[in-house]
């Protein structure tokens, strides 16, 4: 089927019956159906391009890396039991504080600045909008 024959929906791919032009190959017009029925639909859309993040595979590992070390050193997940989100505020600032005034790398750890940093504020994100219940 051409754009002569139909004009894409608001749905995509998807065929819509209406949208068909007069005078259309019937015969034409049910194989579209047929093949459009076959193809994959998903409307996502609207939801977060979660692979995006791909993107910054490097900076990902760092913070799984420092997201690991924590959970060693405390428990996995021990960052949603904190009675005080601020201390992620806290955490990030001193972090960030470190990495500007020229260290890369938390003697503790071994592990970059900026990815205990950008943990730290994940957490108070994750937390936030849990306690608000919003997504994304």
């Amino acid at each position: 089927m051409t754009d002569s024959e139909m004009e894409k929906s608001k749905f995509g791919d998807r065929l819509a019956i209406s949208e068909i032009n007069v005078g259309a190959d019937p015969n034409k017009v049910a194989e579209n159906v047929i093949n459009s029925a076959k193809r994959f639909m998903k409307d996502d859309r609207e939801k977060a391009p979660m692979a995006i993040l791909f993107d910054t595979t490097q900076a990902l590992a760092g913070v799984a890396n420092v997201m690991a070390y924590g959970a060693k050193k405390y428990n996995r997940k021990n960052w949603d039991k904190v009675d005080d989100p601020e201390r992620y505020v806290s955490a990030a600032m001193r972090h960030m504080a470190a990495y500007c005034q020229g260290c890369h790398v938390d003697v503790e750890s071994g592990l970059d600045h900026l990815d205990h940093a950008i943990a730290s504020l994940m957490f108070l994100s994750e937390i936030e909008k849990r306690r608000r219940n919003v997504s994304g």
